[in-house]
């Protein structure tokens, strides 16, 4: 029987962490309305940022105006 519960709490992370870079590449949804979508506040948004490099990928394409 599996009890690490950290790693449980890990996956649901990782994957909000994907579901929130994919919507990123979306010229039709701001930052604001994924950060609603996903039920994701500020803070936890720019840990995300930080941690994730496919976010702040997408992120510095958005503020360049290169996101294809």
């Amino acid at each position: 029987m599996d009890t690490d519960h950290a790693a449980d709490h890990e996956m649901p992370k990782r994957v909000e962490e994907t579901a929130v870079a994919l919507l990123l590449r979306s010229p039709h949804l701001e930052v604001g309305q994924i950060m609603d979508l996903m039920d994701i506040g500020d803070r936890e948004f720019r840990d995300m940022a930080s941690r994730n490099g496919d976010i702040a990928r997408r992120l510095e394409e958005r503020r360049l105006g290169t996101l294809r």
